[in-house]
């Protein structure tokens, strides 16, 4: 998983996010479920962490050698921020 840096959109709105991309290699199964978390906490102030969680369901994977990604994003408005970010895959 890559986090993307934040970058001002044509609305002049800061704009961020994560990238990431995993072989489908794996073994066919009934269905497979990935969920990525992603941690946004300021670094001003005493302001608590914010949370934002996205899931892929995958119907029925079939072993080939090919990648799949996703993408997401978030719009954390001006200030300094630590994102950290995580996935697995069930």
């Amino acid at each position: 998983m890559k986090i993307v840096k934040p970058v001002i959109n044509y609305a002049f709105q800061f704009e961020s996010g994560y990238f990431f991309q995993m072989p489908l290699n794996h073994d066919s199964a009934p269905d497979y479920t990935w969920s990525i978390l992603t941690e946004v906490t300021p670094l001003d102030g005493h302001a608590s962490p914010v949370y934002f969680l996205d899931t892929l369901v995958l119907q029925q994977l079939v072993r080939i050698d090919a990648n799949m990604g996703g993408a997401g994003g978030y719009r954390p408005g001006e200030g300094r921020y630590s994102v950290r970010g995580s996935w697995s895959m069930i």
